[in-house]
């Protein structure tokens, strides 16, 4: 009886535990209010495309008010467990002063986080930071070697950013 009460207990709890696949139908759905509740059930244990997912919906406003600083916080719990989009998406909210203060060295410092961990937009708009001199010292060498890389990773703006510095 014991064994089978246990193993009841087990059936209930996890057959009420959501997944990230139920959350992005919701969202797809537009049950934005039901998304959050699984992302953030989800983000308590960590789950890094929740994280993400809840950084999104704060950035672009979907079933909550569009929220910057809502947005960086969920996406820096993301990043700080090794998430590379959610790092380069505080660096484009820092840089634009999406409900932040804009602030270029903190977008260079987290677009170069997302860049060295292959992320192929990063990688672009980090080149363009050392083009520009936007968040650090123009460089055009480095600017060069990150087109570089974001066009061996695919990124064919890239390649027209490299024909402009030759």
């Amino acid at each position: 009886m014991k064994k089978i009460l246990i193993l009841t207990l087990c059936l209930i709890t996890f057959g009420f535990s959501a997944t990230y696949e139920e959350g992005m139908r919701a969202y797809k759905e537009n049950d934005f209010q039901k998304a959050i509740e699984i992302f953030e059930s989800l983000a308590k244990d960590d789950d890094t495309k929740a994280l993400f997912a809840l950084g999104l919906i704060h950035q672009n406003g979907k079933g909550v008010k569009k929220d910057g600083e809502q947005a960086v916080k969920w996406y820096k719990k993301a990043a700080l467990l090794g998430d590379t989009p959610s790092m380069f998406n505080i660096g484009i909210i820092y840089y634009n002063g999406f409900g932040v203060r804009q602030d270029y060295l903190e977008a260079f410092r987290w677009i170069e986080l997302a860049a060295k961990n292959e992320d192929a937009a990063a990688q672009f708009n980090l080149g363009l930071m050392y083009k520009n001199g936007i968040g650090t010292e123009k460089d055009i060498e480095k600017a060069k070697e990150w087109f570089q890389k974001a066009l061996d990773n695919g990124n064919m703006a890239a390649k027209e950013a490299l024909s402009e510095l030759d």
